[in-house]
């Protein structure tokens, strides 16, 4: 058999047995600790300790126990996670409980990956005691889109400093058979408990530490104006991606802050014929491409009708855009990336292996990983095929103004197995 269609069979057959053989169990941890004073603010980490099947995306909710202490007022996502509208996620703040959803796009987070942060929660102290910091899992899948099963640990939260002023033990140290040496009284009453809780600066320097602006500074939760997302996909994959000239990347890649416009891009690989056509970028949206087909050879050629993708972003509501497929060329309408928004929900679908062809209510939508764009809210069918795999089924719901991330993983035919041995 050939290398290239042994690497998905060995890729089956190790995390399989990643499956099967007694996985280490994961952890999930809240970050305690100590907010100095009443006003003041401190972040706080959530981690997982190991993932001995990696990780595809997470959806967790981070609460409170006793909001009338504190109160969650900015969100970090993961530094792992890349910045893309729609897909990374969290809920609005100031909040008593806020949710955050992540998706590993690229797969950042691989098999046996540990101490992986997944996220950051700044919480402010509103008066002076202790609560607790909660975390539940509504979503936490592994790389097969199975869910984890996770130990939930809290932390704990102290606002403030508990003004423990030993009384009893001034009270101890006064020896009441020695009535001339009163003195002790007076040097109890000044043993420093008081200055030393008051010289407490530990808490301050944490305080003081900025990560609080910092996170504020790099979480931009809007893509700039003037500026939209691509997302190039090719066969073979690996093939460096560059827009006006300038390499942005390898396929398959999300591309934010592309300039809105029509923009050149040039898709080459050593050995392939390069391939360049024209895209228009819609200000604030995500646009994808027909799958670029990569052609054995080392002359440069010019892509055909079906390479161009043109989006209107304020005239139109759909746009067609032309697919290949083994039979002749088929025009598939969508709708826009411009349309007025919360009027639909997207679906993102990545499979393993890459390349399975996507149906969506048994319309042909492209081939995986691929957004679908435009879709109704409410439940849909998930067709995904590919040549040599069993074809899988599902059902799936679109959210109002969210993307639906869907990862699939096929099993080889049992005919196709066969034929390797």
């Amino acid at each position: 058999m050939s290398s290239k269609t042994a690497i998905p069979i060995i890729t089956l057959l190790i995390l399989l047995a990643a499956l099967a053989g007694g996985a280490q169990a994961s952890t999930v941890t809240a970050s305690g600790g100590t907010i100095s004073s009443v006003g003041q603010s401190g972040d706080f980490p959530i981690t997982v300790d190991t993932l001995p099947t990696g990780l595809s995306g997470f959806n967790i909710t981070i609460s409170l126990g006793d909001p009338s202490k504190a109160e969650i007022v900015a969100v970090t996502l993961p530094p792992w996670a890349p910045n893309i509208p729609g897909i990374q996620q969290n809920g609005s703040v100031p909040a008593d409980s806020v949710w955050i959803k992540v998706a590993d796009f690229g797969n950042v987070i691989g098999i046996g990956a540990t101490n992986v942060n997944l996220g950051t929660v700044t919480i402010r102290g509103d008066a002076t005691g202790t609560t607790t910091l909660q975390v539940a899992l509504t979503q936490l899948h592994n790389e097969l889109g199975n869910q984890i099963s996770a130990a939930l640990i809290p932390g704990i939260i102290t606002i403030g400093t508990p003004t423990t002023v030993p009384t009893t033990t001034a009270t101890t140290t006064v020896p009441t058979t020695t009535a001339t040496t009163t003195v002790p009284t007076t040097t109890a009453t000044t043993t420093v408990p008081t200055t030393t809780a008051t010289t407490t600066v530990p808490t301050t320097t944490a305080t003081t530490t900025v990560p609080t602006t910092t996170a504020t500074t790099t979480v931009p939760t809007t893509t700039p104006a003037g500026f939209g997302t691509v997302f190039v996909t090719s066969y073979p994959t690996g093939a460096s991606v560059l827009v006006d000239g300038v390499v942005r990347g390898k396929t398959n890649a999300i591309l934010p802050g592309i300039s809105a416009g029509v923009r050149t891009f040039t898709v080459m690989k050593d050995g392939y014929q390069t391939v360049t056509f024209p895209v228009n970028v819609p200000v604030g949206g995500i646009v994808t491409p027909p799958k670029v087909y990569l052609v054995i050879g080392t002359s440069p050629t010019t892509a055909a009708t079906t390479q161009v993708t043109t989006v209107p972003t304020t005239t139109s509501t759909t746009v067609v855009t032309t697919v290949p497929t083994t039979s002749p060329t088929t025009s598939v309408p969508t709708t826009s990336p411009g349309e007025p928004p919360g009027s639909s929900g997207s679906l993102w679908v990545i499979s393993m292996p890459v390349g399975a062809a996507v149906q969506v209510d048994g319309e042909f939508r492209g081939y995986a990983p691929n957004i679908v764009v435009g879709l109704a809210p409410g439940s849909h069918e998930l067709t995904v095929s590919v040549e040599g795999y069993r074809t899988e089924v599902r059902t799936f719901s679109i959210f109002t103004g969210r993307v639906t991330y869907v990862p699939v993983f096929l099993i080889p035919d049992v005919g196709q197995i066969a034929s390797f041995f």
